[in-house]
């Protein structure tokens, strides 16, 4: 019985891994940065299309896109792309 619980824990450890390995997390990566990415555009053309005086400052593009980068990507999932300017409250 003593063996058998050794190879259940190994068996469980290699899953484990397997789990975490960069092959298996990299698809997962992209995917959430790809939707950040489109939310970020999605909101900086209604920024820019709605004549918000931030959209029109030199560099806002890129201070909206780290303010969209150094967060979580499930943050994409949350916000409202059709309420722009609430993204502009928490830059």
């Amino acid at each position: 019985m003593a063996i058998n619980d050794d190879t259940e824990s190994c068996n469980n450890s290699a899953i484990a891994v397997a789990e975490l390995s960069p092959a298996a997390v990299a698809p997962r990566v992209a995917k959430h940065q790809l939707l950040k990415h489109d939310v970020y555009n999605d909101v900086l053309r209604r920024l820019q299309e709605g004549e918000f005086e931030e959209a029109s400052v030199i560099g806002f593009e890129d201070q909206l896109w780290q303010h969209f980068n150094r967060l979580p990507a499930r943050y994409a999932l949350v916000v409202n792309v059709e309420r722009g300017e609430d993204v502009l409250m928490h830059m």
